[in-house]
């Protein structure tokens, strides 16, 4: 994933099932597809920091903590 545009598709496509949820489905159905949104932003910016190759593979998990993203703020979101 180190291409920018393919990131920044992969993390802003679920918006809009997130939206349809909100007003379509119950609410536990919507809280429930915010907190799988919340993992998935996880792995997926673990990956891009990974194929970029600012850390190993082994520390994809450590992206749950929010202070360790924000270290790679500049380099998640605008390297190319």
């Amino acid at each position: 994933m180190k291409n920018l545009l393919v990131y920044y598709i992969s993390i802003l496509s679920p918006i809009g099932i997130l939206i349809w949820m909100a007003f379509n489905c119950e609410s536990e159905c919507f809280v429930l597809g915010v907190l799988l949104y919340f993992i998935y932003r996880n792995f997926t910016d673990g990956y891009r920091l990974y194929s970029l190759g600012l850390i190993a593979k082994k520390d994809i998990y450590k992206t749950n903590i929010c202070l360790y993203q924000i270290k790679f703020f500049k380099s998640l979101y605008f390297k190319k």
